[in-house]
């Protein structure tokens, strides 16, 4: 099989990571840096976690109205064992753990001053 007759995913380009907001370029880029992991994956992988913050806060319209569409996203991430997938979406995730953990924690404090 010559270069010419490769399948066409194989001359895409890298994912342009300055469609996203500063912070989440410089963490994506950071984050595959001192992981050691490409930064495609982990852009892949954000695209659905920033659609889940989204959530139903803003719909997309459609050609036909008054239907609407949420802003969901999947993804898959594939990689060899080992590529680094669990600790790369770790990281993407580690700010909404602890954000996520503030608020199970307040929520106790209400429930406590309820009850």
């Amino acid at each position: 099989m010559t270069s010419d007759d490769a399948p066409a995913w194989r001359a895409q380009t890298r994912f342009p990571l300055d469609v996203f907001p500063h912070a989440v370029e410089r963490m994506v880029a950071d984050t595959a840096t001192s992981l050691c992991v490409h930064p495609d994956m982990l852009a892949t992988a954000i695209l659905p976690i920033v659609g889940a913050l989204i959530g139903n806060s803003r719909r997309v319209a459609t050609h036909q109205p008054p239907w609407t569409e949420p802003a969901k996203l999947w993804a898959a991430v594939i990689a060899d064992p080992g590529g680094k997938k669990s600790p790369a979406l770790g990281r993407l995730l580690s700010p909404l753990h602890k954000i996520e953990d503030r608020l199970e924690e307040y929520h106790a404090v209400q429930m406590q001053d309820w009850k």
